[in-house]
């Protein structure tokens, strides 16, 4: 069990420090390290010791800490489920799939399945008396050994937890199978192949998946049906504890099977601090610490805005990104997208038609300097920054306060032509995704086509210095790596422009462009679709 929490603790940490991670499916991800966690802790600081000791008091109330880890067991499968569940939506709905699981319904879903676990666990384990105690013949936790107990758990655990494990490999095997057909269609429409590493980064998915579906499996036909065969004390604890075991090789396979997170903890943007080098630019990697003087925002989205803030004090331009962006051409310059008179560029995204807040380009003047979240209406579904940069825009005064004004609507629209449409009022009464995709999308109709308005620029999309990887909406691959063995900082220098890219992963400018098309007049008939919808909100 020491192990089992190591590892959990492990992955908990990776999975803060992966930006891939800071999505719905990383919540997701470091809850279920969370319970698995307090699984182990619970064997390790109670049951151990009740071993060890024979301690009366502790067996007297063993059914309290029995209820908890059945609790626990309980939150951590339906978690295996919803974790299915994101990754199924990623792979067949993809354009919806920000909607379904953002982060308000992300966390909206774990309640649930915590609030289902406690209420089933203590319906049948403590209001039923089906105690869940420790035996000190097992030394470890059983049910309660009558007849109507033995009938209420067969049902309320082996039977259910084996279905939902059984569904749980399904939806995930199910999975992996359109995610690697996907991948190869796409891969085929740029004239490339699927590298060695894709293969082994999907067929690790499939071990995952198989392994931690078998270990819950196991587990519980263990405990059920081996259990009452097995009279060696030791052999009986074994098998009558397997489930929970299960819960610390969890850690150990997560880790085993995704070599990303082994090396995430030291893992550097090699690839940004090499480009960099190359093109003689300075890097900063800002580490975020929490809400401090005078970056007080509670969500991490509005404030990483407001110390780029603070350190384009110190510097000409910046150009932001986010810490899941790498470089894949050295050879272009920073400065390729930037105009002498524009003071901030954004750039579309490829797969929706939001401006991206993940990348920006700002030069150090007050026009810039930017807040957020402060005015955001407080009913309204507001969808972190990327649907508070479609209307407020705050500007940094003497005072370290930031001020809010209208943005991209009241500062490059035309006047009044804001309060003349309905965009406002559909950002105040959104509710759902889809509603803030509504606003999004009135916004842009009010735009029109125009992608300059005096000190802003908006890159078209494919024209940016970024591109969305849908992949990395899986939680399985995250994105497709280019380049062959390992960066060495040591040779990053101007004179030394060369990286070793993988083959195959090198398209046609046609292919490329044609695929970057055809996602584009996807993106544009959704578009339509959401501004069909302007009435049903209002």
């Amino acid at each position: 069990m020491s192990f089992g929490t190591l590892a959990n603790l492990f992955v908990f940490l990776a999975a803060g420090k992966m930006g891939s991670m800071n999505s719905s499916f990383g919540i997701i991800t470091k809850n279920q390290a969370i319970c698995n966690m307090v699984m182990c802790l619970i064997f390790l600081l109670y049951v151990c010791p009740m071993q060890l000791s024979d301690s009366q008091p502790l067996v007297n109330y063993s059914r309290f800490l029995g209820l908890s880890a059945m609790t626990v067991y309980e939150v951590s499968n339906q978690l295996h489920l919803l974790l299915a569940l994101n990754r199924l939506c990623a792979v067949f709905w993809t354009f919806h799939y920000d909607q379904i699981f953002n982060k308000f319904n992300t966390n909206l879903m774990k309640n649930v399945a915590c609030l289902i676990a406690i209420t089933m666990c203590i319906g049948f384990y403590e209001v039923l008396g089906c105690h869940f105690s420790y035996n000190d013949i097992s030394w470890t936790f059983v049910f309660l050994n009558t007849q109507n107990c033995s009938t209420i758990t067969w049902y309320s655990d082996f039977v259910l937890n084996i279905s939902m494990v059984a569904l749980t490999l399904i939806i995930n095997l199910l999975t992996a199978y359109k995610a690697g057909k996907d991948s190869r269609n796409l891969l085929s429409s740029v004239g490339v192949q699927m590298s060695k590493e894709q293969k082994q980064r999907e067929n690790s998915f499939i071990r995952q998946s198989f392994f931690q579906g078998a270990s819950i499996f196991a587990g519980q036909v263990t405990y059920y049906v081996t259990a009452p065969l097995v009279s060696n004390s030791i052999l009986l604890f074994l098998d009558a504890s397997l489930w929970a075991f299960m819960h610390a090789v969890e850690g150990g396979i997560i880790l085993a099977s995704n070599k990303e997170m082994i090396s995430v903890v030291k893992k550097k943007r090699h690839s940004v601090r090499c480009y960099a080098s190359i093109q003689e630019y300075n890097f900063l990697l800002v580490r975020d610490s929490g809400p401090a003087y005078p970056c007080l925002q509670t969500d991490i989205l509005f404030r990483r805005h407001c110390l780029v803030a603070k350190v384009l004090q110190n510097y000409e331009a910046v150009m932001f990104i986010d810490a899941d962006i790498g470089v894949v051409n050295p050879n272009s310059r920073i400065e390729k997208f930037m105009e002498g008179d524009v003071d901030i560029t954004f750039y579309d995204r490829i797969q929706n038609w939001e401006i991206a807040t993940g990348s920006y380009i700002a030069k150090n003047t007050k026009y810039i300097s930017q807040n957020y979240e402060t005015e955001l209406p407080n009913d309204s579904l507001h969808g972190s920054d990327n649907g508070a940069i479609h209307v407020y825009f705050g500007t940094f005064s003497s005072d370290n306060l930031y001020r809010f004004q209208m943005f991209l609507a009241e500062k490059l629209l035309p006047v009044g032509a804001l309060s003349k449409s309905q965009c406002r009022q559909i950002y105040e009464n959104s509710k759902t995704f889809d509603d803030l995709f509504s606003f999004e999308a009135c916004i842009r109709k009010l735009m029109r086509s125009e992608s300059k308005f005096g000190k802003v620029r908006i890159l078209e999309k494919g024209n940016g210095w970024v591109r969305d990887d849908p992949s990395q909406l899986l939680g399985i691959n995250g994105s497709f790596n280019p380049f062959i063995g390992e960066f060495d900082l040591k040779k990053c220098s101007p004179g030394n422009k060369t990286w070793n890219y993988d083959s195959r992963l090198i398209g046609t400018v046609y292919g490329i462009q044609k695929s970057l098309k055809k996602i584009e007049n996807e993106v544009e008939v959704m578009k339509k679709k959401s501004l069909m919808r302007v009435d049903d909100i209002l």
